[in-house]
Order: structure tokens, then C-alpha cells, then sequence
């Protein structure tokens, strides 16, 4: 696990080393990988019987609103970008 942590983030700072305008669309690329990749390993550490100690979890509303949050800001930022 911590293996594919390290690999995402070394992954993240090789796809922000861009210029200005190519780094607002490959953070926009960072950002939904990671979020993607922190809801999958959630979901496979529950499926593999796993009990988180803070909370974190599929059934929280919580990370769900969070993750709303989240998804909107990054569609106002697509906009943003693609305008």
C-alpha cells in the first residue's frame, strides 16, 4: 500500500512539471486520479476486511459530501479551462 502511495505521488509531481497552462489541466488530471485512486483503495481495503479506526469509510455521508464537494470544484475549474 505504501508502494502504490509513493508511485502516485512521484506519478503526481511528473505530470505537474508542465508549463502554466499545460499544469492547470494536468493538475485537473492529478486531482481526479487521486481521488479515484483514494475511493478504489477504500473500497478494496473494506472488501478485504478491513475496519477503519477514524471513520473513513464507503457508508460515511461525510467523504460522500466531501467527494461532492470536490467534484463540483473541479467541474467549475473544467469550465474555467475549457472557456
Amino acid at each position: 500500500m505504501i508502494i502504490g502511495i509513493i508511485i502516485v505521488v512521484i506519478i503526481y509531481i511528473a505530470i505537474n512539471r508542465k508549463t502554466d497552462e499545460d499544469n492547470k489541466k494536468s493538475s485537473f488530471i492529478g486531482e481526479a486520479a487521486f481521488i479515484l485512486y483514494s475511493l478504489i483503495l477504500i473500497g478494496v481495503l473494506t472488501l478485504m476486511g478491513g475496519e477503519s479506526t477514524v471513520g473513513i469509510s464507503l457508508n460515511n455521508p461525510i467523504l460522500w459530501f466531501v467527494l461532492l464537494l470536490s467534484l463540483v470544484d473541479m467541474a467549475l475549474r473544467h469550465r474555467k479551462i475549457n472557456a
